[in-house]
């Protein structure tokens, strides 16, 4: 009798572990199919960052361009930035700060998952 109690409490357990672990494979293929979006997303924002930084060299390079030109002019006859074109310039710039940030966030989270 004493070794039916036990070999029943035996096959529950066997059971609740066989649960459990059908419980942590399915959590397992669901983190894993995270890691993997993750990683896709994390190539497709490494992209992006290549393309802003050539679009802010070709920006840097017509900028410079362009005062090349300004240098014969006197400072008087220069052209200035208005006050909405500089806010434009400092939003774009900050968008981009913005970017870069969440670009370096999902970078340490795929290494986080790694």
């Amino acid at each position: 009798n004493a070794l039916n109690v036990v070999k029943n409490d035996l096959i529950a357990q066997v059971d609740e572990l066989s649960c459990e672990k059908e419980v942590l494979r399915g959590e397992l293929d669901a983190v894993t199919h995270a890691k993997t979006k993750l990683e896709e997303k994390n190539k497709e924002l490494e992209e992006e960052l290549k393309k802003v930084k050539a679009e802010l060299e070709e920006a840097k390079q017509k900028v410079k361009n362009e005062n090349e030109d300004d240098s014969d002019v006197p400072t008087a006859q220069r052209k200035r930035f208005t006050r909405v074109e500089m806010a434009r310039v400092l939003m774009e710039r900050n968008q981009y700060k913005e970017r870069l940030m969440e670009l370096q966030e999902a970078v340490r989270w795929t290494e986080m998952i790694r």
